[in-house]
């Protein structure tokens, strides 16, 4: 990401350098960046101190660390998303949306104040504000973390404390707020007595041990997600949401059981049927019609039968499939060899015929949308988005790193890329505020390094919080030794490498989300997903192995059959009717065979049609030899009878709607989508012209055009690469320069008109010398003829 100088929108010299450029959008270390217009100063994401000045002020709109920011209107300070002292004034309010550290107002991380929608003194403190966001005229409202009183709704005095606050969401004339009825209390998402604490509140919604939670009405028990006798027991409650006083929650209908989430023998009465959506463990789940079984999501026998299929929806489960964690490949929506592998596979969700695209996760190359040779690698692609015939993706115009959102050596690596997503000064990527590690979202040491930082995402200020991949531990709420340590049990839901995790019954081994011995080991672990102490995970009838996320030989078999839908590496999966082999959507030689065809689905006569996972040829809707391949056919969707048409991928030619020889080469056609029989339109990769819409030598050419988008008859109009001038509305030499021009914006006669950036005069209305300059001109708003105003 070490461009200098990145995505000139128009003419100017200098625009949104995304990195390292001087000016304009610099994400990563940049020192300027991102100027709107023609400021010199603009919309400085990182260091820079100024930022986004959208019309002339000298200040406005810094996100990160600037002083002043975006002043819509007169306002003299405004929407200082950082450090600023004052914040988003959105009307006439002296202290308004300080997103971070600003004195009031929006303080995302360590302001005291922020966020007033309106007018009142305090106002939506997200982070450690004492008061924050009152919507209207009220004295306190919502207080999203310590705030005593937060979010009153109407003007009552106490409501909707999400955080800290004793009582909160005042609705109307409860003494306390947010109880369905007339609830004490109700919905503290943190400390409050009761009400929805979900770190270590004594009742409501208490994730380890509490004893009560979240009274929807009147009700003893409610949302007990631990150890309550009633109310939506997510774990162990033998009955649960219990929002009336029925004996079983949440009945729909007149049903005697209904939607128990976790261990509840019956759950989600909907209509007339006996058993219909059992989210964990019931015999029967979610019977969306009159079928006898239906999505059985975790263990039980049949799963998900849409219609009256015997077997349905193995979403991927051929050899690979829907690895979410660990699996080699995965999630393959066609028939490429790799596609889709979300975490670890090496090729993913290629979604068309290229021969690679869109690798999530450790593939070379992913997602090439047009025919670059490298773009768009959302993991740990070397290079991505390319976009044109930059040798580093997604620079908008020449930088030499921009936007890897994998390995690159700078800016924005979401995954593995030693500085990436450089939000301020910090050495490794995404720094909320001045920590050594990216995004702290408050004060901790270490904060939010998705991949491969050694700490991250630490919430609030313990030594290790959510290192979702290589941290050691991970998501620890508060203090604990080990991860989301939500209350005081010793290991409770560590998602990463904690030995035990999320221990909530009594039981030795307890939905343990990622390395514990047993029960829902995302990553590593050996067995996953036991609801307890089952050697396998979710053993529900006399299958021996069923729905194993992680390393079973066999999982998810929802009948007796040796094989189905094996979402990990079983060798067959989802065996329909009386083939050999039925909808392998992965893996599998043939698939979704409905009868004994040898290739199976073939909605017309063609030989070989929608092929899910590796036939040459797939999904011919016409005779066409040739169409709609989605993976790797090297013809695809020929709609009419062009030889060639509409090539997604690979193909040389596509989608020739008129008898044009070039048009719409989505990939690498040279030219592309001709709308007219002008020789060259609208080529949106590497074209040299582009959208021939009239008679001008150029118009609209989107990307290396050297002139383009001329709207009327005049030589240079809205260029948004590289043209001298652009956007030349009227007759004038130069108009609505957007961002370096000398002039820009002339609308009427005068000299100059609304230069919105840092011309010397801007926005004479009429032709008086100087006017409305509205920051830091020489003279500001000289709606007369008077020297100076304002």
């Amino acid at each position: 990401m070490s461009g200098e100088y990145c995505e000139c929108k128009e003419s100017d010299e200098y625009c949104e350098s995304k990195v390292s450029g001087e000016y304009s959008d610099c994400r990563m270390s940049g020192e300027y960046c991102e100027c709107g217009m023609s400021d010199e100063y603009c919309e400085y994401k990182d260091i820079g101190e100024y930022c986004e000045c959208k019309e002339s002020d000298e200040y406005c709109e810094c996100r990160m660390n600037g002083e002043y920011y975006e002043c819509k209107e007169s306002d003299e300070y405004c929407e200082c998303r950082m450090s600023g002292e004052y914040r988003e004034c959105k009307e006439s309010d002296e202290y308004c949306e300080c997103k971070v550290s600003g004195e009031y107002c929006d303080c995302r991380m360590s302001g005291e104040y922020c966020e007033c929608g309106m007018s009142g003194e305090y106002c939506e403190c997200r982070m450690s504000g004492k008061y924050c966001e009152c919507k209207e005229s009220d004295e306190y409202c919502e207080c999203k973390d310590r705030g005593e009183y937060c979010e009153c709704r109407m003007s009552g005095e106490y409501c909707e404390c999400r955080m800290s606050g004793k009582y909160c969401e005042y609705n109307e004339s409860d003494e306390y707020c947010y109880c369905g009825m007339s609830g004490e209390y109700c919905e503290c998402r943190m400390s409050g007595e009761y009400c929805e604490c979900r770190m270590s509140g004594e009742y409501c919604e208490f994730w380890m041990s509490c004893e009560y939670c979240e009274s929807g009405m009147t009700g003893e028990y409610c949302e007990c997600r631990m150890s309550g006798e009633y109310c939506e027991c997510r774990m162990s409650g033998e009955y649960c949401e219990y929002k009336d006083i029925g004996e079983y929650c949440e009945c729909k209908d007149s049903g005697e059981y209904c939607e128990c989430r976790m261990r509840g023998e019956y759950c989600e009465y909907k209509e007339s049927d006996e058993y219909c959506e059992c989210r964990m463990n019931g015999e029967y789940y979610e019977c969306k019609e009159s079928d006898e079984y239906c999505e059985c999501r975790m263990s039980g026998e049949y799963r998900e039968c849409k219609e009256s299929d015997e077997y349905c929806e193995c979403k991927v489960s051929g050899e690979y499939c829907d690895c979410r964690m660990s699996g080699e490949y995965c999630e393959c929506g066609m028939s490429g060899e790799y596609c889709e592998c979300r975490m670890s596979g090496k090729y993913c969700e290629c979604k068309e015929s290229d021969e690679y695209c869109e690798c999530k996760d450790s593939g070379e190359y992913c997602e090439c949308r047009m025919s670059g040779e490298y773009c768009e690698c959302r993991m740990s692609g070397k290079y991505c988005e390319y976009n044109e015939s930059d040798e580093y993706c997604y620079c908008g115009m020449s930088g030499e790193y921009c936007e890897c959102r994998m390995s690159g050596e700078y800016c924005e690596c979401r995954m593995s890329g030693e500085y990436c997503e450089f939000w301020m000064s910090c050495e490794y990527c995404e720094s909320g505020m001045t920590g050594e590690y990216c995004e702290c979202r408050m004060s901790g040491e270490y904060c939010e390094c998705r991949m491969s930082g050694e700490y991250c995402e630490c919430w609030m200020s313990g030594e290790y919080c959510e290192c979702r991949m290589s941290g050691k531990y991970c998501e620890c709420m508060v203090t604990g030794e080990y991860c989301e340590g939500r209350m005081s049990g010793e290991y409770s839901e560590c998602r990463m490498r904690g030995e035990y995790c999320e221990y909530k019954g009594s039981g030795e081994y307890s939905e343990c989300k990622v390395s514990g011995e047993y029960c829902d080991c995302r990553m590593s672990g050996e067995y996953c997903e036991c609801g307890m102490s089952d050697e396998y995970c979710v053993f529900k009838e006399n299958g021996e192995y069923c729905e194993c996320r992680m390393r079973s030989e066999y999982c998810e078999c929802r009948m007796s059959g040796e094989y189905c839908e094996c979402r990990m590496r079983g060798e067959y999966c989802e065996y329909k009717g009386s083939g050999e082999y039925s909808e392998c959507k992965v893996s599998g030689e043939y698939c979704d065979c409905r009868e004994s065809v040898e290739y199976c689905e073939c909605r017309m006569s063609g030989e070989c049609c929608e092929c899910w996972m590796r036939g040459e040829y797939c999904e011919c809707r016409m005779s066409g030899e040739y169409c709609e391949c989605r993976m790797r056919g090297e013809y695809c969707e020929c709609k009419e009878s062009d030889e060639y048409c509409e090539c997604r991928m690979n193909g040389e030619y596509c989608e020739s709607k008129v008898s044009g020889e070039y048009c719409d080469c989505r990939m690498r056609g040279e030219y592309c989508e001709c709308t007219i029989s002008g020789e060259y339109c609208e080529c949106r990769m590497r074209g040299e012209y582009c959208e021939y819409k009239g008679s001008g030598e150029y118009s609209q050419c989107k990307v290396s055009g050297e002139f383009y988008e001329c709207r009327m008859s005049g030589e240079y109009c809205e260029c948004m690469m590289r043209g001298e001038y652009c956007e030349c509305r009227m007759s004038g030499e130069y108009s609505e320069c957007r961002m370096r021009g000398e002039y820009s914006e002339y609308k009427g006669s005068g000299e100059y008109s609304e230069c919105k950036v840092s011309v010397e005069y801007c926005d004479c209305m009429e032709s008086v010398e100087y006017c409305k300059c509205r920051m830091s001109s020489e003279y500001y708003e000289g709606k007369v003829s008077v020297a100076y105003c304002e």
